[in-house]
């Protein structure tokens, strides 16, 4: 593999994370990356980006400068439940673990809106 590379970070990818494939357009790896990780480009082809051995992503995630980003700790009941509206009422539609790493786009009575195209909430109090 070549050792040139860029750095870019991952963004807008939501709770779900950005899938690592292992050809451009090909069958995921079964890893996700969360927002804010640094990745090495090594190389491009079409809409995607080569970022390891047989790894590659989706390069519309991938921006220059890295994203605020919030953790997700002290969740004494793992995992904290992503929900489709700002309320304990709303059906869950994900989960996050301690750890996990997560962008925030909108804030409201004590929530987090964690993806920038879908309704996906989590209690803020979990987020440092």
């Amino acid at each position: 593999m070549k050792t040139d590379y860029v750095v870019k970070y991952v963004c807008d990818v939501g709770d779900k994370g950005l899938a690592v494939l292992k050809t451009p357009a090909g069958k995921g790896t079964g890893v996700t990356l969360k927002a804010g990780t640094p990745v090495r480009v090594y190389e491009t082809d079409g809409y995607y980006s080569k970022i390891g051995e047989n790894e590659w992503v989706f390069m519309i995630y991938l921006f220059s400068k890295k994203p605020k980003t919030k953790k997700v700790y002290n969740v004494k009941r793992p995992p904290l439940k992503v929900r489709d509206m700002p309320d304990k009422e709303g059906n869950v539609v994900g989960e996050l673990y301690n750890g996990d790493t997560v962008q925030i786009y909108k804030s409201r009575r004590g929530w987090c809106k964690v993806s920038k195209d879908e309704e996906r909430w989590c209690e803020k109090q979990y987020l440092k």
